[in-house]
């Protein structure tokens, strides 16, 4: 919602509504990026990391490559 600020001068010469603003997108890309690094090392490989998330094989291998798994 916008509105008028009552003091228009002060409104023009202030920018504490977009610093807000910035600080709150800000705040959020840090909490999706380090969410987005945590699940990327606790799914990594067996010798790389912990291996904490694993998900099931959804098919059988193929007749091409029969040890795939997909």
């Amino acid at each position: 919602e916008m509105v008028q600020d009552p003091n228009l001068f002060d409104g023009l010469q202030n920018a504490d509504a977009y610093v807000d603003f910035s600080a709150g997108l800000k705040a959020l890309a840090c909490a999706v990026s380090k969410l987005a690094t945590d699940l990327r090392i606790y799914s990594s490989g067996p010798r790389a990391g912990f291996q904490e998330i694993t998900l099931p094989s959804v098919q059988p291998g193929s007749s091409i490559m029969p040890g795939k798994i997909n």
